[in-house]
């Protein structure tokens, strides 16, 4: 049986500049590129189709045929005996870069910007910034009203997570000339090549080296929403704390206690509640209220059942609100409810600071956080307080004002660039074999 090729995937959100770096991947290395959003223009006959209306139709292929559905069609594209390394471009559902990582010799590379640079290149492709900002969201991670994850849906932010590389393209922002941000550009992108193709040829930066303890650090997170990890390091590059998300000590973790998430039974209580009280007002009927569990992956209804998991698959469920006469679905038209303040546990940030408290005699001032996610307003006043001056971040997360508290206290934000922990031992060898 013929191998496949290296494959190297290029994940981002709208206007980061994803496909420029596969682009500079086709043109400067000779690499196959292949467009997954092209691929399903094809697969649905709807060359012209918008951003939303190709979020609808990825959306309608994994709900009908599994979530990566779209890495299928990209794997059936491609020739097997194809020589060099092929580039897809536009991954946004983990489980696409799952079914990959088990049926190719495949890296992801993630390409990131901030939401008003990405704003400022895409403008002309959007009839408003609300109807950016919604495909941007969408794109980002689609949820629920409860902020609950949905299985089939574009989960971009989760695709980040999962990436072997981070490239910022960012760079007027950055610190860049005017003019030469292609060129920059060009530089990280070749670091990145290099040592996909050499690995040994560059050591580690410090921040590399950190960040991927981060990310380690969060592999002890029994969160089933996100798993975040926090390394904190002195001017030397000394750590001094490290902290993930969890509950606090004495309590159990929601998976031990509930069985999903704490705001998901929230969401769950709510739902049936609703379903007492209310009756259908689209119908003339008034229909009864029904409740009615729907997987996230393989959509089978489980009519009864508790929200803990689908009975075929194992996956999460999520209820929906249905009338048990016209057949509507009612949870759809519900406000948006997160629940966020009913989160039972410590962000890796406040673990990280309060672990500091704890030992005692170490200062934080002059001191730098990296933080596989950007903090939220609450953990940035707290980083702010305690004298860290310097927050370096992997995924983005807008959060105003978190980044007001930042830039009043004079913090320094800087993006994380480089390889994750996924890659190090596989690009990052031992440098005398490298040289040998």
């Amino acid at each position: 049986m013929a191998q496949r090729p290296l494959i190297i995937g290029v994940t981002g959100p709208t206007g980061a500049g994803r496909s420029t770096v596969a682009g500079i991947l086709g043109d400067s290395y000779g690499a196959r590129v292949v467009s997954m959003s092209g691929l399903l223009r094809e697969h649905s006959r709807r060359g012209a189709a918008t951003f939303a209306e190709l979020q609808d139709i990825g959306d309608e292929l994994c709900r009908d045929m599994g979530d990566d559905a779209v890495a299928g069609l990209v794997l059936d594209s491609l020739d097997q005996c194809a020589d060099g390394a092929v580039v897809v471009d536009g991954f946004k559902r983990p489980a696409e870069i799952r079914r990959f990582r088990t049926q190719s010799d495949f890296l992801l590379i993630a390409v990131q910007a901030r939401t008003e640079v990405r704003w400022e290149r895409v403008r002309g492709k959007f009839p408003s910034r609300d109807e950016f900002d919604k495909v941007d969201r969408r794109d980002n991670r689609e949820v629920d009203q409860w902020g609950m994850t949905i299985g089939y849906g574009q989960r971009v932010a989760d695709c980040v997570a999962l990436a072997d590389a981070m490239v910022w393209n960012d760079l007027p922002v950055l610190g860049a000339p005017k003019g030469d941000s292609r060129g920059l550009l060009q530089e990280r992108v070749d670091r990145t090549w290099r040592l996909l193709t050499e690995p040994g040829a560059h050591p580690p930066t410090l921040a590399e080296i950190r960040m991927a303890q981060a990310y380690t650090v969060a592999l002890r997170s029994s969160c089933l929403q996100r798993s975040v990890g926090a390394v904190v390091m002195n001017e030397e590059g000394r750590i001094l704390a490290e902290g993930h998300n969890e509950v606090p000590r004495g309590q159990k973790p929601c998976v031990e206690e509930y069985q999903l998430c704490y705001r998901a039974k929230l969401r769950d209580e709510e739902i049936q509640g609703l379903a007492h009280v209310f009756r259908c007002g689209s119908c003339e009927s008034g229909g009864q209220l029904l409740v009615t569990y729907v997987c996230t992956s393989c959509r089978k209804a489980h009519a009864g059942a508790d929200g803990a998991g689908c009975s075929d698959c194992g996956n999460e469920t999520t209820p929906q609100l249905v009338c048990g006469g016209c057949g509507m679905r009612l949870d759809s038209q519900l406000p948006r409810r997160k629940h966020l303040d009913y989160c039972r546990a410590l962000h890796a940030e406040e673990n990280a600071i309060l672990q500091v408290s704890k030992n005692g005699g170490v200062g934080l001032d002059g001191a730098t956080i990296l933080v596989t996610t950007f903090p939220c307003a609450l953990c940035a006043k707290k980083i702010v307080s305690c004298g860290i001056s310097r927050v370096i971040f992997s995924e983005p997360y807008n959060v105003p004002e978190a980044m007001e508290v930042f830039q009043n206290a004079g913090t320094t934000v800087e993006p994380f660039e480089g390889f994750m922990q996924s890659a190090f031992h596989r690009v990052f060898v031992d440098r005398r074999e490298a040289l040998r």
